[in-house]
């Protein structure tokens, strides 16, 4: 152990963030209290492919370690310990990821959870947490660990070349990217809602859709897809993590599920109006910002707490189009301004 949180700033730092697209996300505005509190500090990032794409170019990340098969993670911790990084922050805090944060040294902080406490220097307990109940500032919790003060800001990415190749066919009309896709099946809204919001919110604006998703999820796109023969549309599957973001970067408003391009929206400063199954929408949309309006009915909440600032529609067709075309208004009235 070569630092003590109450020592100056560390020379390198690793952050673990094994896995999940939209978490990857979330620990941005980690990354941006990192470079206000620490400038000097080389920071390092362990995930899996293809998050990577999403940090390519980012002067906030030094260094970006892929997660390689099970075979070969112990030649990944003997060249992470070559490294000698000062501190090890884990943010998925699993048991593989513990024990890695451990194996490579130094002080090693990560959520206190069971089985795992053992293996950091200083456990987080989440009960501790006085800051928004958005997950983002949960991950801002292991700075505050080793006695931070970071800021909460919105998640960032860092802007992707501008490619408008799926937005050509709309040139004078707002542009509106429907991400119906999800991997869990119970956060998932019918395609059918789908296009009916498509239709009513194209009748109140004359947007253009392009109804995306990654790679096999095409069923799920032609699903919404076959209901909108008179609404101006496109479909694509995006096979590169990074053409997905620079296409959403170049929307006018995000229309999907909770799912990961929607957290890529947001960090693209996106509005988006997304669908929540049973998951709680309050730990997932950033706090005190009308932009990001959810689709969900406060039953669900089932005595879990629930943030007041939150913007719930119902499961409603047509007054989620009246609140997509809120937005598309607004972000028009702010690019003229």
């Amino acid at each position: 152990m070569r630092w003590r949180p109450d020592e100056s700033a560390p020379g390198k730092i690793l952050l673990i963030q094994w896995r999940r697209i939209g978490d990857a996300v979330l620990i941005t505005p980690v990354l941006d209290a990192l470079r206000e509190i620490w400038p000097r500090t080389r920071v390092h990032l362990l995930t899996q492919n293809p998050i990577p794409e999403l940090f390519r170019g980012d002067a906030r990340v030094d260094l970006t370690w892929i997660r390689p098969s099970t075979a070969k993670l112990v030649h990944l911790v003997r060249r992470l310990r070559s490294e000698e990084y000062d501190a090890v922050f884990d943010f998925q805090s699993l048991p593989v990821t513990a024990l890695i944060a451990r194996a490579v040294g130094g002080y090693v902080v990560g959520f206190r959870r069971r089985g795992r406490t053992m293996f950091y220097d200083t456990a987080w307990g989440l009960e501790s947490h006085t800051g928004s109940h958005y997950a983002a500032d949960h991950k801002l919790d292991l700075l505050r660990a080793v006695g931070l003060s970071p800021r909460l800001s919105l998640p960032r990415l860092q802007p992707p070349p501008q490619d408008d190749t799926h937005w050509r066919d709309f040139p004078d009309r707002p542009r509106v990217a429907v991400v119906p896709v999800s991997l869990r099946a119970h956060k998932r809204w019918r395609a059918s809602r789908f296009a009916e919001t498509v239709q009513l919110l194209h009748a109140q604006t004359g947007a253009g859709f392009v109804i995306a998703g990654g790679p096999g999820e095409g069923d799920a796109l032609e699903k919404v897809t076959q209901g909108l023969s008179k609404v101006p549309h496109r479909s694509h599957e995006f096979n590169r993590l990074q053409d997905f973001s620079s296409f959403l970067s170049g929307a006018d408003l995000f229309l999907g599920n909770d799912n990961g391009p929607r957290h890529i929206a947001v960090g693209h400063g996106v509005p988006t109006v997304a669908y929540f199954g049973p998951q709680n929408p309050t730990h997932w949309t950033p706090p005190g910002d009308d932009r990001h309006r959810v689709v969900w009915d406060i039953k669900r909440a089932r005595g879990r707490k629930v943030r007041s600032d939150l913007h719930l529609i119902s499961d409603d067709p047509s007054r989620i189009a009246r609140s997509c075309a809120e937005l598309l208004s607004a972000a028009r009235r702010g690019a003229r301004s």
